[in-house]
């Protein structure tokens, strides 16, 4: 831990320290909270219809890999606050998961949502099947839980860490002088908007049979260009747009940014510049 309520060193005052304490475990306990309700709901589908039929959905491994998620980056309310050094062994694995993780994750929940509408749309018997077994109220509740609800929780999760993530970017950008470079900043971008959802969707199908498992006639060059437009509407598009807000520059994000309190800028770090060119 980094910081207490006579914290001097980023120029915080004390009484910010105390909020910054509540609202990092508040955040903790809606995040763990919710990663732990996904855990109980990923065993009772396990204990209700076996292992095999959990593992073949990829609906299924979007949400085991959601919980995981968030399970991974619980320390990520302290970094933000500044209670956990950003540039400790914990802080620097954190922003690490955030790079690596965060938009290949949005882009496997949006493709998945996506994907469903798409066989919604061409009349799959898997869905149409759904309907037949259980009471339509059941399944419009278990769709809203495994589909849209993960968007919304991941959008919040966004909003409360924008800064974190923004700053994690940046940093590997300009450490690695990937922004410099057109080459790498193109496989970067390549990797956060396809290439993360891309390389699970591509293992999934070489285990399972997608059309098989959801009983659809539709060739795979259908549900390819599907994956495709769902990653280039809904993972590239945000992704160029918070790299065009500063991200993407050759200059890092200030650790005085990072921590600065805009809610009240009077409790910020005596070095308020947003960013600055040294380490």
């Amino acid at each position: 831990m980094e910081g207490g309520l006579n914290d001097t060193v980023f120029g915080v005052p004390a009484g910010d320290w105390t909020w910054r304490y509540v609202f990092a475990y508040a955040v903790l306990v809606v995040q763990v909270g919710w990663a732990t309700l996904m855990a109980v709901g990923a065993l009772g589908k396990i204990g209700e219809f076996g292992l095999l039929p959990y593992v073949c959905h990829f609906t299924n491994w979007s949400w085991t890999a959601q919980l995981l998620f968030y399970y991974a980056t619980a320390a990520a309310p302290f970094v933000l606050t500044g209670i956990i050094d950003e540039r400790s062994s914990v802080g620097a694995l954190t922003r690490a998961l955030l790079v690596l993780a965060f938009f290949p994750l949005n882009g496997v929940i949006f493709t998945v949502m996506f994907v469903v509408s798409v066989l919604l749309g061409t009349g799959s018997p898997f869905l149409t099947d759904i309907f037949t077994k259980y009471p339509p109220e059941i399944v419009f509740l278990g769709n809203d839980l495994m589909h849209f609800w993960p968007i919304v929780v991941l959008l919040l999760y966004f909003i409360v860490y924008r800064k974190l993530i923004a700053y994690s970017l940046n940093r590997v950008l300009v450490a690695y002088d990937i922004i410099e470079s057109p080459w790498r900043f193109t496989l970067f971008i390549g990797y956060q908007a396809y290439g993360g959802a891309g390389i699970a969707l591509a293992i999934y199908s070489l285990i399972f049979d997608p059309r098989e498992v959801y009983e659809s006639d539709q060739p795979i060059v259908v549900g390819v260009v599907a994956v495709a437009v769902s990653l280039t509407i809904f993972n590239l598009t945000p992704l160029l747009i918070v790299l065009a807000l500063g991200v993407a520059s050759p200059v890092r994000y200030s650790r005085a940014w990072l921590l600065r309190n805009d809610v009240d800028p009077r409790l910020s770090p005596a070095d308020d510049s947003r960013r600055v060119k040294s380490y």
